[in-house]
């Protein structure tokens, strides 16, 4: 069971720091792509933590290459916002769901243009969501209403033409509505299909919206019947019906003369939106949209799913004005006909067609399937995501002074840890040394000069070389104040530790952190600060209270699976049970499946949540009960772990 155990927030940090791009926690239930004071993040919920679902770390896969490598490299995140200001469009559920589809087509095939490995993590998460509802069915489609029907067609058929890979996925679904939508559409169907195809030359999300306007555009056109009659009427199609109804509206326009328009309707009657809209339909086509989610792209720009036009009083827009569709512009270049579809039709449509438009476009508001593949992906993870209860630990600041104690544990430990560099090393390409002089300066240590620190200048090396991160992870609870059985605190000892460690690997240039943890997180030192002046400051975080060593862990590796060095390591010290034994064992299955190498240092007695990992993990659960020999039981740890 503990070999499917994965940890859903450092697996999603490491899969977007692979696509670089930066993760940040959220208070939602699904992970989308957001704006954040002008970055592209991806926001993940912050009470996702581990899940034993062996589909689970495959489906937050798909999405981190769907939002990341997707819509966070080739999605206009106000795209919707600026074509609704420009007043091409007024969102509303329908134009919504089919701008998702488009975009998430377009989005796909260019993050597989460029990143070939794409093309499996989509395929595999697209064949889960199959097997889990969420692209419909044949006895689905069956039952659908009109408006859910075209989207579901969408959804299914322009993956399974477009988008490498998914074809076979879809392939029954397909199948079915092969045969389904010309019965329910006709010739609409093929129409309003041959103008979403053409997502193929999208070049930008605004393409996407010109298509989903046309789409709309061509279904408004053919739901007014009257309309088509007198189109049908100009292309020679119209019955000895529709000849009476054009001859008495040219009377009536006879009897009352011209309007300032020139007549130019003929008198057609104005589509009448106080109809009766028809019902929405309760089948299941995947999770409905759900105004309160969104989109990736709902989210980013602050829409909530296109059903209130922004900057009008509620109840307006939403049906009652006729104005969901403004006529596209010359400049927009969304003016064009397509197959003659916004000037006169070259063929009227018949009736059962022009009725097939018409519950449509009645239904443009009501409830759609859900078609943004990255929040259903991430609402199949959130199903299945655990926490214990436990939320991420709050960050405080207090710091107090270096007792006496702690500062000869830190002599003691230094004297003993010199064999660290060795266990360090590793073979390597590197650029890690700096100079005095040289060619090429280092920049991320420029900060040193300011410190009175001139070695910034980078030397190229071949061979052995330092190219590891080391990070400590110190328990401060409230039993880290017992004494070991020399009469030292636990906490002056652990704290010793991390100082007299921190001297060496900032003697050779080893990039370390240093955080402490009870209920709550703080920082000692950051990988970015420098240790001279963290070390003349001789402080420690004063914190206490009860051990959630998981959740202080989890937070630990977030930071380390970002890091560019070869060697990742970090060191555990604490001395109790933590309450959140699930995620810190998550952890641990995390850091080995990525290669992270753990040290636990144990103080005090035996700890029944280590044995446990130790267990689980294959390593020896060993402990120290005084400061003596503190700082060789840490190196052996580490070396016991590398």
């Amino acid at each position: 069971m503990e070999n499917l155990m994965r940890n859903l927030m450092i697996l999603a940090k490491w899969l977007a720091g692979r696509a670089d791009i930066d993760v940040c926690e959220s208070n939602g239930d699904t992970a989308c792509i957001a704006l954040i004071n002008g970055r592209r993040m991806i926001q993940i919920p912050s009470h996702w933590s581990y899940t034993n679902d062996p589909e689970a770390a495959e489906l937050l896969e798909g999405v981190i290459d769907h939002e990341a490598l997707g819509h966070g490299r080739f999605t206009d995140l106000q795209g919707r916002a600026k074509a609704e200001d420009e007043g091409l469009i007024t969102f509303n559920s329908l134009s919504s769901a089919i701008q998702n589809i488009l975009e998430d087509v377009y989005i796909e095939n260019k993050a597989i243009e460029t990143y070939p490995g794409v093309k499996a993590n989509l395929k595999r998460t697209v064949e889960i969501l199959v097997g889990r509802g969420f692209f419909g069915s044949p006895v689905d489609f069956a039952k659908a209403q009109p408006a859910q029907l075209l989207t579901g067609a969408f959804l299914n058929v322009l993956r399974a033409k477009l988008v490498p890979g998914q074809d076979e996925v879809l392939k029954a679904n397909v199948h079915a509505l092969e045969r389904l939508m010309p019965q329910a559409f006709g010739r609409l169907w093929d129409d309003v299909l041959a103008i979403a195809m053409e997502v193929k030359n999208s070049r930008c999300t605004a393409d996407n919206i010109a298509l989903t306007v046309r789409i709309m555009k061509l279904i408004e056109s053919v739901s007014n019947d009257a309309a088509n009659d007198q189109q049908k009427g100009a292309g020679g199609t119209s019955d000895s019906n529709e000849v009476q109804d054009s001859h008495q509206g040219q009377a009536q326009a006879d009897e009352d003369g011209p309007s300032e328009e020139g007549a130019a309707d003929g008198g057609v009657p104005k589509h009448d939106e106080d109809e009766p809209t028809g019902e929405s339909s309760d089948v299941y086509l995947g999770e409905p949209a759900d105004s309160g989610s969104g989109s990736s792209n709902e989210q980013a720009s602050g829409k909530d799913g296109g059903l209130k036009e922004p900057g009008r009083p509620e109840g307006q827009g939403q049906g009652g004005s006729g104005n969901e569709l403004a006529q596209p512009s010359q400049q927009s270049g969304l003016s064009g006909t397509h197959g003659g579809h916004f000037g006169a039709l070259s063929e009227g449509y018949t009736q059962d067609e022009i009725d097939a438009a018409r519950c449509v476009f009645e239904d443009r508001n009501g409830v759609m399937p859900q078609t943004e593949i990255g929040d259903a992906a991430s609402q199949e993870v959130e199903r299945v995501a655990q926490s214990g209860g436990y939320q991420p630990l709050p960050e405080v600041a207090f710091k107090t002074g270096l007792s006496p104690e702690a500062v000869r544990v830190s002599v003691m430990v230094k004297s003993a840890a010199d064999e660290l560099q060795d266990a360090l090393r590793t073979e390597t390409r590197c650029e890690k040394s700096t100079k005095l002089v040289g060619k090429s300066i280092n920049s991320r240590v420029l900060s040193r000069v300011r410190l009175g620190n001139a070695r910034i200048f980078r030397q190229k090396n071949e061979g052995l070389g330092l190219s590891t991160a080391v990070q400590f992870v110190v328990d401060m609870s409230g039993s880290m104040q017992d004494r070991l059985h020399d009469g030292i605190a636990r906490l002056d000892a652990a704290v010793g530790l991390v100082y007299g460690m921190g001297d060496v690997l900032d003697e050779y240039e080893v990039p370390f952190q240093i955080n402490a943890y009870s209920e709550v997180y703080a920082s000692l030192k950051s990988f970015s600060e420098d240790w001279t002046q963290v070390r003349k400051r001789r402080e420690r975080p004063r914190i206490c209270g009860g051990t959630v060593t998981g959740m202080a862990v989890q937070r630990a590796l977030c930071d380390m699976v970002v890091r560019q060095e070869e060697r990742k390591l970090l060191v555990v010290i604490t001395d109790g049970d933590t309450a959140d034994l699930p995620v810190l064992m998550s952890c641990y299955a995390e850091a080995r499946e990525m290669g992270i190498e753990i040290a636990s240092v144990m103080i005090g007695p035996r700890i029944g949540s280590i044995d446990a990992l130790a267990s689980a993990f294959g390593f020896k659960a060993t402990s120290i009960n005084v400061s003596s020999g503190l700082g060789r039981f840490a190196v052996d740890r580490v070396l016991e772990a590398i």
